[in-house]
């Protein structure tokens, strides 16, 4: 018998525990089991959804959060933008201010003439010390003759404007003049 039948998975079967018999109908404790699992399925789904309100809850304030530290990390990166910016700003004054007292040379055109006058002064130095009181006559000629050529040579001025102090400080002098010529 055992060949006839082949291997064959077992039914799983539900047991019901709650159970009324088809030929006794309804009993008197039947509605009260009807409205308790009515009242587990109710508490079921209300608890349901209160997790899902709070996910969206979790959701919707993480969101929030995470745009407001956005709008703080922007807040930092522009004012740490400005601190750098204002600390390269003093340095950059700081360098000026040091290159300025290290430039011998004015920044009115005149550099040139400057320069000269300046090699001029220190191949006189180096000079002076090897040649004879002769020689030396001979080069502050030799630097009379270059002052009277620098002289000859047009210069050019540039145009700036007085400050306000400057222009008070014309203006006095001018009235000064004209009541003296009167």
């Amino acid at each position: 018998m055992s060949e006839d039948k082949p291997n064959r998975p077992k039914i799983l079967v539900e047991k019901v525990h709650n159970m009324t018999g088809s030929t006794a109908g309804a009993g008197s404790g039947e509605f009260h089991n009807y409205s308790l699992h009515k009242q587990r399925e109710r508490a079921r789904l209300a608890a349901m959804e209160y997790e899902h309100r709070q996910e969206q809850k979790k959701i919707k304030f993480e969101t929030k959060q995470q745009e407001l530290d956005n709008k703080a990390e922007q807040i930092t990166d522009k004012k740490r933008q400005k601190r750098l910016k204002k600390k390269q700003n003093k340095q950059n004054i700081k360098q000026k201010k040091q290159a300025q007292s290290l430039n011998k040379f004015s920044n009115d055109g005149s550099f040139l003439e400057q320069f000269m006058k300046m090699k001029d002064q220190q191949g006189s130095n180096d000079q002076d010390s090897d040649q004879d009181d002769d020689s030396s006559s001979n080069q502050s000629e030799n630097e009379v003759e270059k002052k009277q050529q620098a002289e000859q040579e047009p210069k050019v001025q540039k145009k700036v404007k007085p400050n306000d102090d400057e222009a008070e400080k014309e203006e006095n002098k001018n009235t000064e003049q004209k009541e003296k010529d009167d």
